[in-house]
């Protein structure tokens, strides 16, 4: 049992908010502390300052009665000022040029002109106050007036038993401020474990708790669970991709083995397997591209890229684009026009991936739309930075399909009787997310219009 309560007081004072619990205290009680002393020491100062201004304004009017030819006023003086110290806190002694003594209620000690702290003992007085005493001469004579630091002793007594009991008073707030804080704390991040240990045994929907005080720990909270929430979709997106490639590859595959099957039917006909072969191999490089496709989605999300930012131009992008396909679009029967201002429309990005996505968006509007259809494809400056966009006016993209076309191997068509692989927007979408910028398709009344919104 011992062993057991020993443990968990271990491992409470391993917790975080414990230990800043503790912590504060500790700098609460020292700072008092030093606070204190430093009031104290200012206090003792001033006091020294007003009791030396008080002895030397005794001295000046002892000395003031001072007489070179007749000794008896100051000698009276002094005998006055004696008699009126019954508390025997002040001392004073006046001896004439010669050293012999004419009124004093201290022994005769030799000690330099000017101020002097001696101890009590010095002076035959009992106690453990120490005396402050002014020598000084007058008329020949030498006058010596001085004090005890009674006042002093006392303060220091009252600051001692003050600092005492505040600073216990301090520590004991301290402490249950501190524990009351640390509760909150650790509350909070008890919540936390337990979500993280949800997160740890796969469920990836579990969300950190957030208070709302804006703090550090709700900020940490937001970030972790803009991760969560990032991981989550990356972890559906491989499940999703997962099932499209069983699903989208089992057919060209099937269909692969069946003209692999159909070239060695002919090799043992002893016919030409040469057009077997010729498809088998068109369909193999249909497969190696949707693969190459897929790692270089998976390049571009993993960032690595960034390495190689630099200057790109959008709008010389887009006159790229005007001369490599107004004649693909032409030949199917549509109209390539472009937009761009006069000027560079300028961002920090990968220049072979922006054209990538470029091209993509382009191809996608040549091969999914009819003879007629007129594809814009402009860049500019909007109020909330540059933009991309590929526009047409062909049949478009139901609204309730626009999120899903762009996920992997996803395709409208469900016969796939058209060429592609249904990654063109999913590539579109990881460059868009690797430099930051918003995609967006949106319905172009008629057609579509896809924009890359760079901030």
């Amino acid at each position: 049992m011992p062993d057991t309560a020993s443990a968990r007081r271990g491992s409470l004072l391993k917790r975080t908010p414990v230990r800043l619990a503790l912590s504060l205290a500790v700098v609460v009680a020292a700072a008092y502390l030093a606070a204190a002393a430093f009031a104290y020491e200012l206090i003792r100062l001033q006091l020294v300052e007003q009791q030396d201004q008080r002895l030397y304004e005794m001295f000046s009017l002892l000395s003031a009665t001072a007489d070179p030819d007749d000794a008896e006023d100051l000698v009276k003086a002094v005998k006055t000022q004696i008699a009126a110290s019954r508390a025997r806190r002040y001392v004073f002694l006046l001896q004439s040029d010669k050293g012999a003594v004419l009124a004093a209620n201290m022994p005769r000690i030799a000690l330099d002109d000017g101020w002097s702290t001696v101890p009590p003992a010095m002076l035959g007085r009992h106690g453990s106050s120490p005396y402050r005493i002014y020598f000084g001469k007058a008329a020949g004579a030498t006058i010596a007036v001085g004090e005890d630091y009674h006042e002093l002793e006392a303060l220091r007594r009252t600051i001692e038993d003050t600092m005492l009991w505040s600073s216990v008073l301090a520590l004991v707030l301290a402490l249950g401020g501190g524990t009351a804080i640390a509760l909150g704390v650790q509350r909070r991040l008890s919540e936390i474990e337990r979500t993280m240990a949800r997160v740890a045994e796969g469920d990836l929907t579990a969300r950190l708790p957030v208070s709302g005080k804006e703090d550090d720990i709700d900020q940490v909270s937001q970030q972790v669970n803009a991760a969560l929430r990032r991981l989550a979709a990356l972890v559906e997106g491989m499940r999703q991709v997962s099932t499209d490639i069983a699903h989208d590859l089992r057919t060209p595959l099937n269909r692969l083995r069946l003209q692999i099957s159909e070239a060695q039917g002919l090799v043992r006909k002893g016919a030409d397997p040469q057009l077997a072969l010729d498809t088998a191999l068109r369909e193999s490089d249909r497969i190696g591209a949707t693969f190459t496709a897929l790692l270089r989605i998976a390049q571009i999300e993993s960032g690595l890229r960034r390495s190689k930012f630099g200057r790109v131009d959008l709008a010389e992008l887009v006159r790229m684009i005007e001369e490599v396909f107004a004649d693909v679009a032409e030949d199917a029967g549509q109209s390539l026009s472009v937009e761009v201002p006069a000027g560079e429309i300028v961002v920090q990005g990968d220049a072979e991936l922006l054209t990538q996505a470029l091209v993509n968006l382009v191809e996608n509007a040549i091969r999914h739309c009819p003879p007629g259809t007129r594809i814009r494809c402009a860049a500019g400056q909007g109020a909330d930075g540059p933009f991309l966009r590929v526009a047409d006016d062909g049949p478009g993209i139901p609204e309730g399909e626009r999120t899903k076309v762009l996920r992997r191997l996803y395709r409208l068509e469900a016969s796939r009787s058209t060429p592609g692989s249904g990654l063109g927007l999913s590539l579109v979408e990881a460059v868009a997310a690797l430099h930051g910028a918003r995609l967006s398709l949106g319905d172009g009344a008629p057609g579509l219009t896809v924009e890359l919104r760079f901030s």
